[in-house]
């Protein structure tokens, strides 16, 4: 079984009701439904880009996100390691001045006003 959330701009998000319901006909009934949808001009998401869509939503910046899969492709570790490590450096103080420093680069160089 699955189910569906009809969100906006015909945007549809499908996902399984739980992991149980993964069955064998499950994936069968999934693409009968997402020609259905598709037919009437939906589009289909994942859960990441409609978690990404609702953050964008709410004023947050998603256009850049890291996965562990960026540290276990250059390095041999297991996923929370690979978190660590993307925690670590996402929250350097010194990669965080820099975004800062760029940020206010950016918004100079495009004559916005400081408050």
């Amino acid at each position: 079984m699955y189910t569906y959330e009809i969100l906006e701009n015909n945007t549809v998000k499908i996902r399984p009701i739980t992991s149980k319901d993964i069955e064998e006909n499950y994936f069968d009934n999934l693409e009968v439904l997402k020609k259905q949808l598709t037919d009437e001009r939906f589009t289909i998401v994942s859960d990441v880009a409609f978690a990404k869509f609702t953050l964008r939503n709410e004023g947050y910046f998603v256009d850049n996100l890291w996965h562990v899969n960026d540290v276990q492709n250059n390095f041999d570790c297991d996923e929370e390691t690979a978190q660590n490590i993307l925690y670590w450096s996402m929250t350097n103080s010194t990669v965080i001045e820099y975004i800062n420093e760029t940020i206010n680069l950016v918004a100079t160089n495009e004559n916005l006003n400081t408050k």
